[in-house]
């Protein structure tokens, strides 16, 4: 919660119906020099909301929030 409320992650959450469908984590580079880069963590769609382009919106919607913030480099690491 104390990373949240000092801006070092920054979380997304997608609703249909009262219900969350969707979820995402931006977490900043603790490191002073590194305040360029960004790592996106738990990009989760609910399996039912899946196929509609949910996760491409939440990833949007955190591509456009670095752009203001000077992130330039994001990471995602991916699991199936």
């Amino acid at each position: 919660a104390a990373d949240v409320e000092a801006g070092r992650i920054g979380i997304w959450i997608a609703r249909e119906g009262g219900r969350v469908s969707g979820t995402i984590a931006l977490v900043r580079a603790p490191l002073p020099n590194a305040r360029h880069r960004a790592e996106v963590a738990k990009l989760m769609v609910r399996p039912s909301a899946r196929g509609q382009g949910l996760g491409g919106a939440l990833l949007s919607a955190v591509e456009t929030y670095a752009a203001t913030e000077g992130i330039t480099l994001l990471i995602l690491d991916t699991e199936s």
